[in-house]
């Protein structure tokens, strides 16, 4: 057997808490390629931080959740947010009654055969580490699902990357076995570990299967980070606490007896605090059969006693992992050692692969974070009668939630928090258990994801970690109580079920700032879709296809046609300035993208169009109720060269490689580029993610049944000297990508109409004719210093709250007043984080130091942007009540209008993160390319004016030169953050201030 030992019980000594964080990769692995080390050329990119106020610790945990991945999961399903389909809560009407089991619209099908191991939707997060040693992280991931059919030897397995490159130990686990009954829904888990080095990490679960189709409704993700604790003993550095764990494989058979019997690999050392709790996880991953299995553990020698002490396992029907929790109530403070023993109830034949085995023990009177453990006081029978009722009409079904004695606790709330709740259980009997998470008593039906298949008289153990976020704090001070509670359905009429021996962990955490275990719902097309802004990472394959639709009336110079495929390839894949080299500085060298195979070329084959341009400009040519087949030129332009290359033999369903039948951006992305005359523009679009040209209704555009409906386009002028690097078309291109490769949405909004001085009156207008209508940006479009703008031929750093969410810049919160020096994003990746305080999280500031460089050939970019200093952008993310039709302004603030802009200015804004992402200026100027950033001529920024109140232009409208950019949210009441003192030093790439805190 091979043991991967991680277990951490002597303190480790390392740097001091109050410098600068240590380098730390960042973003997740892209499914496209196999983990590779971190390139030299990226390290070279990062420099030591320099922030040096006082900070907030990194949380400790992080916690994320998905339920019914089938309705969120919008590259598989063809339908919006607010469809029909979209899966809305349960009623207790008794058709949906135990719709979670049939209504497989809720269900994400893992298709078997996929080409390695692929990406698992919706299941990537960050954790950040504070400076100083290494940390011990722990990765338990949570799923319910099934298997549609018995193909015994297939498996579904998972691994977790870190960073994109590394796997976590023990490496791929069985998550799925075609020996399962099919049909039997039931949860899985499994505990992932790994070292990580200060900074912000990335975790994406990957699978990858055989024959074997797995449906997957519902899954969770919980990282754990070992704490960090001063040491008692003045002049050491600060001591590991609270997390221990140790990974084995073992790849072994054997047959287990009756006799208790040590089980191959384990032992974990770990101690528990004087004011802790603990909890106790083994995840073993073995496959039996015979008779059923207990398992238990022996801690010092059975000295000390857990609870429960002892769970089993139903060898012939329950399948692979096989994780459990156990607590230790009466356990004393100090070192400890934890064996595992098991036994089977006569003769079990045993093919044990690997296991993890964790301790969590952690004081539970930090404000910020605590960890209580539950016990059940006493069993819990269900029948079917608390599930039933009858009257003249006969039995019609209800939602009998029985609560789970004992597994409730109750804590006091300042602000938001977050909470994990991790649940085990025995259970027996022949009915249907579903459980879910309580807050105050109010059953959270949208999580109810664990689901007890009929155990047929036979015990069995079962875990899984509940997410509840946004959990708002007590009002007038009340206290909050966690619980659970269940349910059971369908099975024998005179039947039951008992729930006996479970425990709970309940781990609750006080959430300042932006969430990092779940990105913003502000993702490309987050007006229609659930779109998280999800992290990016790894290689992703390119299809580049250039399409010269010979236009009648712009001739593409025959010198700029052969030299284009060459430039095209240098102008992505090349040296910097490049697309790949942009996205590798970006991301610190986590996001590169490479040629699938060279840039290819085609031509147009149609004729001249009715207005002399081209049968591929021209939209007179394509009416839908004439009979034509294209909706549009363009629509016929895209698939002329999509066919085009398949014609040419490209293999384009080879791609597919999760086996969906869906063609998707991150395993590969198209991008086409459109010749046309020179003199005429450079611009781009994104189909992102419904591409459907055919004039016939819903039909699909598909190359040997895989469908192809997403890629991003670029129109170019062309002119013989195009292979010289075009700031503006890789600039476009840069743009375009950042749709389709990292789904991030536009952040520019135009605004069209005209004004009347006199009245001060501003008409909107939908037709933005630049001959009649005044054409400018709104305020506070941050234009030429955000590469998801409207930016121009510069290349412009990503904002820092994009990548926040891409995982690829570090947050830090200010702990209290103090001066603070910030080094520029580009080269530190820090970035200050206001949080408004007791609220939803959700509103916030960013600082960022921004400087210019006029080489554009300096890996950092930011080429040429207008101003130099300090970048505050105020973030509003949108909450649950902005994903309805017509959401409340006063419920989704992003709809809110920002100081001084008028409502009638504002209400044409069309998506979230247009609304929600704004450049604070430091004069209002709306429409300028300069006074974007604040520097040592501003001086200062403050929550509102000495006299009080703001300071707006007036008349009030677009381009209005004037007014004072100040630190207020969005309901105009002052942030209580005030900016002093501003110096900006362009030499040194810093910005140094005196930051106040509320």
């Amino acid at each position: 057997m091979t043991h991967h030992r991680l277990s951490h019980l002597s303190p480790l000594f390392g740097i001091g808490l109050g410098f600068g964080l240590g380098i730390g990769l960042t973003a997740c692995g892209d499914a496209s390629v196999e983990p590779a080390a971190a390139s030299d050329a990226s390290e070279a990119l990062r420099a030591e931080p320099l922030t040096d106020g006082p900070l907030r610790a990194a949380d400790t945990f992080q916690i994320r959740g998905e339920t019914k991945l089938g309705c969120r999961n919008r590259g598989l399903m063809d339908r919006s947010w607010t469809s029909e389909r979209e899966c809305a809560e349960l009623s207790d009407h008794p058709d949906e009654f135990i719709d979670a089991l049939t209504n497989f619209d809720r269900y994400l099908r893992l298709h078997g055969d996929s080409d390695g191991f692929v990406r698992l939707p919706r299941m990537r997060s960050k954790f950040q580490i504070d400076p100083g040693p290494d940390r011990l992280v722990a990765i338990t991931l949570s799923a319910m699902g099934m298997v549609s059919e018995q193909t015994p030897g297939q498996h579904t397995r998972a691994r977790v990357l870190i960073d994109g490159q590394v796997v976590a130990e023990p490496g791929p686990i069985d998550l799925f076995s075609g020996r399962q009954q099919p049909n039997r829904w039931g949860p899985r888990a499994f505990t992932f570990l790994t070292e990580a080095s200060p900074g912000m990490h990335v975790v994406e679960v990957q699978y990858d299967s055989d024959a074997l189709n797995v449906w997957l409704r519902d899954v969770s993700l919980r990282i754990d980070i070992e704490r960090m604790v001063e040491s008692e003993t003045p002049g050491l550095p600060p001591e590991a606490e609270g997390l221990y764990g140790d990974t084995v494989v073992v790849d072994d058979s054997f047959v287990l007896g009756s006799a208790w019997t040590a089980m191959p690999g384990g032992g974990l050392d770990f101690s528990k605090s004087q004011s802790g709790e603990l909890m106790l996880t083994l995840s073993p991953v073995f496959e039996a059969e015979g008779d059923d299995l207990w398992i238990r553990p022996v801690i010092d020698g059975g000295a000390a006693a857990s609870f429960p002490a002892v769970y089993s396992f139903d060898a012939d029907e329950e399948s692979s992992p096989h994780s459990i929790n156990f607590t230790g109530p009466a356990i004393p403070f100090g070192d400890h050692h934890v064996d595992w023993e098991w036994r089977s109830a006569g003769q079990t034949q045993i093919q044990l692969s690997s296991l993890s085995e964790v301790a969590l023990t952690v004081p539970h009177e930090d404000p910020d974070y605590f960890i209580h453990t539950r016990q059940q006081i006493q069993e819990l029978t269900l029948t079917w009668e608390d599930n039933f009722e009858v009257d003249d009409e006969g039995w019609h079904p209800i939602m009998g939630w029985q609560p789970l004695a004992g597994l409730t606790t109750e804590f006091e709330l300042d602000e938001i928090s977050d909470a994990s709740i991790t649940f085990t259980t025995e259970i027996s009997g022949d009915r249907i258990v579903f459980i879910a998470p309580t807050v105050n008593g109010q059953v959270l039906r949208d999580q109810e994801v664990l689901a007890f298949a009929q155990a047929h008289d036979n015990e069995g153990a079962r875990s899984y970690t509940f997410a509840v976020k946004d959990i708002p704090p007590g009002v007038d001070g009340a206290s909050t109580e966690l619980g659970l509670v269940a349910r059971n359905a369908d099975g024998h009429p005179e039947g039951e079920v008992v729930l006996h021996s479970s425990n709970a962990v309940f781990q609750v955490k006080r959430r300042v700032g932006p969430d990092l275990a779940v990105g913003a719902k502000v993702g490309a097309g987050s007006r229609v879709y659930d779109a998280i802004v999800e992290p990016v990472a790894g290689e992703t394959p390119v299809l580049a296809i250039v399409f010269d639709a010979q236009r009648d009336d712009a001739t593409v110079p025959e010198a700029a046609v052969a030299n284009f495929e060459a430039a095209m390839d240098d102008m992505l894949y090349g040296s910097d300035p490049s697309v790949d080299n942009y996205l590798s500085a970006m991301s610190g060298g986590l996001v590169t993208i490479a040629p699938a195979e060279q840039t290819r070329l085609y031509f147009g084959d149609e004729g001249g169009g009715l207005v002399d341009v081209n049968y591929y400009w021209d939209n007179s040519q394509h009416d839908c109720e004439n009979g034509d087949t294209f909706t549009s030129a363009a629509s016929a332009r895209f698939s002329a060269a999509l066919r085009a290359a398949e014609d040419d033999g490209f293999p384009f369903p080879t791609y597919d490689r999760n086996r969906d039948g869906v063609l998707e951006a991150h395993e590969l992305t198209i991008i086409i580029f459109s010749l046309h005359g020179e003199g005429q523009g450079t611009n781009g679009s994104s189909m992102v993610p419904r591409f459907r040209p055919y004039c016939e209704s819903g039909a699909r555009f598909l190359i040997d049944d895989v469908e192809i409906n997403e890629f991003a386009q670029v129109n170019l002028p062309m002119s013989p000297n195009f292979f010289a690097k075009d700031p503006l078309i890789i600039s476009t291109t840069m743009h375009e990508l950042g749709h389709a490769i990292l789904r991030l949405d536009d952040v520019y909004e135009r605004a069209c109409g005209t004004f009347d001085p006199v009245t001060g009156q501003y008409t909107p207008s939908q037709t933005c004719d630049p001959s009649v209508d005044e054409v400018r940006e709104r305020n506070p479009n941050p234009k030429y210093v955000a590469l998801m703008a409207s930016s121009s031929n510069n290349y412009p750093h990503l904002a820092g709250f994009h990548k926040l969410h891409l995982g690829w810049v570090n947050p830090r919160i200010p702990a209290d007043s103090a001066s603070y020096l910030l080094t520029d994003i580009a080269t530190s990746e820090e970035l200050l984080v206001l949080p408004r305080r007791f609220t939803d999280a959700r509103e916030f500031f960013t600082f960022s130091s921004r400087f210019a460089t006029d080489d554009e050939l300096d890996p950092k970019y930011d080429h040429f942007i207008p101003d130099e200093g300090l970048a505050v952008f105020h973030i509003i993310e949108p909450s649950s009540d902005c994903f309805v039709d017509t959401p409340d302004p006063e419920l989704c603030l992003p709809r809110q209008p920002p100081a001084c802009m008028p409502e009638y200015m504002w209400s044409g804004v069309s998506n979230y993160v247009r609304a929600g992402m704004r450049l604070v200026q430091p004069d209002l100027t709306h429409s300028g390319e300069n006074n974007l950033l604040f520097s040592s001529a501003e001086g200062s920024i403050l929550d509102q004016d000495p006299g009080g109140g703001l300071t707006c232009p007036t008349p009030q409208q677009i381009g209005e030169v004037g007014g004072v950019g100040h630190l207020t949210w969005v309901d105009h009441e002052p942030s209580g953050y005030t900016v002093q003192a501003i110096v900006d030093d362009a030499v040194a790439g810093t910005v140094n201030f005196d930051l106040s805190v509320p």
